[in-house]
């Protein structure tokens, strides 16, 4: 009895080895990958990012060493430049309570970026990218608020370095 536990055990083991490799394989045959890698256009590489020191720009640069792009800070040395001309954080209200009290946040990053060459000239024109996300103010764990607010621009701004990377690989790639 003991012997043939050890045989099914086994034999468990090795089918779900072989259903894993099976999904593997499918993935990478449909053209998954996983967020934050991209295929990298050779125009790209190495790059230069340039715009105000934030987290936006911080987080463009972290996605594209994740992506193994050589990020330099001398243009001489970059095949592009992405260039980050404008980043706007906005927050406004969206609704109160019967009392005046805010409920609800509508929350806006708006960035514009472009892409051109070591020259100046242009790779990819100019662009705009809007993200909006709401954000709901509850009496309850009113201390909390104010990190989840902080927590939810993170995550804006690492969706933005996304779509921005997103844009330049369609455009260029």
């Amino acid at each position: 009895m003991l012997h043939q536990q050890g045989a099914q055990g086994r034999s468990l083991s090795c089918l779900r080895g072989l259903t894993v490799a099976t999904l593997a394989l499918l993935l990478a045959a449909c053209g998954f990958q996983l967020r934050g890698s991209y295929q990298v256009p050779e125009a790209l590489d190495p790059v230069e990012v340039r715009g105000p020191v934030s987290p936006l720009t911080q987080e463009l640069v972290l996605a594209l060493r994740s992506s193994d792009v050589q990020v330099v800070s001398d243009p001489k040395l970059a095949r592009a430049v992405i260039r980050v001309l404008n980043e706007v954080f906005d927050r406004r209200v969206l609704s109160v309570d019967g009392t005046g009290k805010v409920v609800e946040f509508e929350l806006t990053y708006r960035v514009v970026f472009d892409v051109v060459d070591p020259q100046g000239q242009p790779m990819m024109p100019r662009e705009n990218l809007l993200m909006t996300r709401t954000h709901t103010n509850p009496d309850v764990e009113t201390l909390g608020k104010r990190e989840e607010e902080l927590l939810i621009r993170s995550d804006m701004q690492r969706d933005l370095a996304e779509r921005i990377l997103s844009r330049i690989w369609a455009e260029l790639g």
